[in-house]
C-alpha cells in the first residue's frame, strides 16, 4: 500500500512539472509580439544573459518559463524560488511550484523553493519554470479577469559574480484574434 501511495505522489509531482495547455499567452508590455518565445532578453551583470522564454495562463495556474546563460567567466547562480509575480492591482500571486527543466524536470513546492539553486559553469544554460496560482482567468461575470490582463514579473534570484542582478518585466495578455 505504501508503494502505491509513493508511486501516486511521484506521478503527481511529475505531472506538476509537465507542460500544460495554455488558455492565454503573454508578451512583454509595449511590444507587438504574439507571445512566441523569447518574450524578453537582456544581458545581466558581467557575464550572463537572462531570457523570459514564455508566460501562459492554464486552467488553474500561471506559468513563467525563463532561462539564464553563463556567457562570461563569472560564476552564475540562480535561486529558482526567488521570483515574484504581481497582478494588475499589485497583489502578489502565490508561488506554487519551481521547476528546473532538465532532461528529467525537478520541481519543488512553492514554499520550499527558496534555496533551490542551480549553479552554472561558463557556457552553460539553465531553463526553469515557476507556477503561480491558483489563478482564475475569468471574472465573476465570465469576462476576462482584469487582475491577470497585466502582470509584473520580478526575478530576484540571479547572481552573477556573487552580486544580485534583479530583472523586472511587465507582461500583458496577448489579444484574442
Amino acid at each position: 500500500m505504501r508503494r502505491i501511495a509513493l508511486a501516486a505522489l511521484a506521478v503527481s509531482l511529475a505531472s506538476g512539472c509537465a507542460s500544460r495547455e495554455a488558455l492565454w499567452r503573454y508578451r512583454e508590455e509595449g511590444t507587438f509580439g504574439d507571445g512566441a518565445p523569447p518574450l524578453h532578453a537582456e544581458p545581466i551583470g558581467e557575464g550572463a544573459e537572462y531570457r523570459l522564454v514564455a508566460a501562459s495562463l492554464g486552467e488553474a495556474d500561471l506559468s513563467v518559463e525563463r532561462s539564464v546563460a553563463a556567457v562570461g567567466d563569472a560564476p552564475v547562480r540562480v535561486d529558482l524560488g526567488r521570483v515574484r509575480l504581481r497582478s494588475a492591482s499589485g497583489e502578489e500571486l502565490p508561488l506554487v511550484r519551481a521547476c528546473l527543466l532538465e532532461a528529467a524536470p525537478r520541481c519543488t513546492a512553492g514554499g520550499a523553493s527558496r534555496g533551490f539553486v542551480a549553479t552554472l559553469s561558463p557556457g552553460e544554460v539553465v531553463r526553469f519554470r515557476a507556477d503561480f496560482g491558483p489563478v482564475d482567468g475569468l471574472g465573476p461575470d465570465r469576462a476576462p479577469n482584469p487582475e491577470v490582463l497585466k502582470l509584473t514579473l520580478s526575478e530576484e534570484g540571479v547572481y552573477v559574480g556573487g552580486r544580485l542582478q534583479p530583472v523586472t518585466v511587465v507582461l500583458e495578455r496577448v489579444p484574442a484574434r
